[in-house]
């Protein structure tokens, strides 16, 4: 029987480090444990995954080609060595480690993840398409396993395949309800198709499940500018009205009446709709408003107005007043328009992948 010293005790011991967020402390104990012999490949391994879970990728890619060279017929080794690979930009390569790793074993879900990721990260149609058909591999090779749902998602969302995306996320959370990495998908799909207000709640909690990763809260600031945005863009119409009414009245009191009802319910309607915001989104709302993506949204509607406004001193200001209301309904008006040509091209692309699909399965 091993006693402390034995080196699979060792490596489990490195290994559960690792799986309790310690990583770090594992490394140096592979390490010593390697000096004693370096063609342990089960330390290789070990090393290259304590390697990964600290984000050191060059030292984990010069571990995995190390053990590579000693287990060449070995598919963990390739996988972890597509996996660095990817993480440093190598996507051809990764993609043939990816490949080899499948090749020596089709029947480990996780080659199939790994392979999905690399076809994924190389992009282009048919690899987009093989990216799904390994994923639904994974999928079935383990129905439980929350990686192989969270790839398959990564796929449909590329494919536009905005609903099946969604489910696979789903999926996926139902399976691990703690991982942010999957609420951070999950709030993407519709914050990144521009439906900035349906995902505020799960980017808020996204935001509050891993508050300090940059992606998320790059991702959450964009969704909330989109959601400051759309709902600055339903305000403008009651102050255009207003601005109607003020052009239309024959004396000031009927025009400045336009205008206040115009501002009342554009200030209601933004109160109302920012509470049903989550609060994260109402926060990075608040804390952006100075920036220029931001603070331009809110200058639309001090325009619009300004506009009414001076429609209500004097009617001969209506050639200045005119601009300020023109410009920000000539905006809206564009961004509508933009939103159809996105949905549009969405539409485009998920009939061209399903069609592409069904050219693969004939």
């Amino acid at each position: 029987m091993g006693g402390p010293a034995d080196p699979a005790d060792r490596i489990r011991q490195a290994l559960h480090l690792a799986q309790i967020g310690r990583a770090s402390a594992a490394v140096p104990m592979l390490r010593r444990l390697l000096a004693e012999d370096p063609d342990d490949v089960e330390a290789l391994r070990a090393l290259a995954h304590c390697l990964h879970r600290t984000g050191r990728y060059d030292q984990m890619l010069a571990v995995a080609e190390q053990a590579a060279v000693l287990a060449p017929a070995d598919p963990a080794v390739h996988r972890q060595r597509a996996t660095a690979l990817l993480e440093l930009g190598g996507t051809r390569a990764a993609l043939d480690a990816a490949t080899e790793a499948r090749r020596l074993d089709p029947s480990d879900f996780r080659n199939e993840v790994t392979l999905a990721q690399a076809l994924l990260a190389a992009g282009g149609t048919a690899r987009i398409v093989a990216a799904s058909a390994a994923a639904e591999r994974a999928r079935r090779l383990a129905p439980h396993e929350p990686v192989a749902h969270l790839v398959a998602g990564d796929a449909l969302r590329r494919m536009a395949d905005f609903r099946g995306a969604r489910q696979a996320y789903r999926t996926a959370l139902a399976l691990d309800p703690e991982d942010a990495d999957t609420l951070h998908r999950l709030g993407a799909v519709d914050a990144d198709r521009g439906r900035a207000l349906r995902s505020s709640a799960l980017l808020g909690d996204t935001l509050r499940a891993a508050p300090h990763d940059p992606d998320v809260l790059r991702t959450a600031t964009s969704a909330a500018r989109r959601a400051w945005w759309l709902l600055t863009d339903a305000a403008t119409v009651p102050l255009v009205a207003g601005v109607v009414v003020a052009a239309a009245g024959r004396d000031r009191v009927a025009g400045t009446v336009g205008v206040l009802l115009g501002v009342a319910a554009a200030g209601a309607f933004l109160r109302w709709r920012l509470r049903r915001l989550a609060a994260a989104t109402r926060t990075l709302i608040r804390r952006n408003l100075l920036r220029p993506a931001f603070a331009f949204a809110v200058l639309r509607l001090a325009a619009v107005t300004l506009s009414g406004l001076l429609i209500v001193v004097d009617p001969a200001l209506r050639a200045v007043a005119t601009p300020l209301t023109t410009i920000p309904v000539l905006l809206l008006m564009l961004r509508v328009r933009n939103r159809f040509a996105a949905e549009f091209s969405f539409l485009l692309r998920r009939c061209w992948f399903r069609l592409r699909v069904r050219w693969a399965g004939a």
